[in-house]
């Protein structure tokens, strides 16, 4: 799996000079993703050993996107990958509010 983060040309986020909204799934140790449990024995073994990189590389990227851009940059700790359609109601306050909508009464 390193193999092809490190093939990936790494972003510039500060070169985009236009607001950007990040909302992510922020990865942990401890969690697994959905699909983990249908591995068999020896491929969930190698996805321990992979995970750790996996978490330390999302996080990075993560600060790294989030250096001049905080106030739009949300995280879901342990959140599933689908951040979408398990937190829903977060996800479209966060669109609206960074889109400039106003909240709904």
């Amino acid at each position: 799996i390193s193999k092809y983060v490190d093939a990936s040309p790494p972003t510039n986020w500060a070169s985009i000079k236009v607001p950007r909204l990040g909302i992510f799934a922020l990865f942990t140790r401890e969690a697994r993703q959905a699909w983990y449990w249908y591995l068999s024995p020896a491929d969930q073994a190698k996805f321990d050993e992979a995970w750790g990189p996996i978490v330390d590389w999302h996080r990075d990227t993560i600060d790294k996107f989030k250096a001049g851009n905080s106030a739009n940059t949300f995280l879901l700790p342990g959140a599933p990958h689908y951040v979408y359609i398990n937190n829903e109601a977060e996800v479209v306050r966060w669109m609206r509010k960074f889109l400039g909508v106003p909240p709904r009464t």
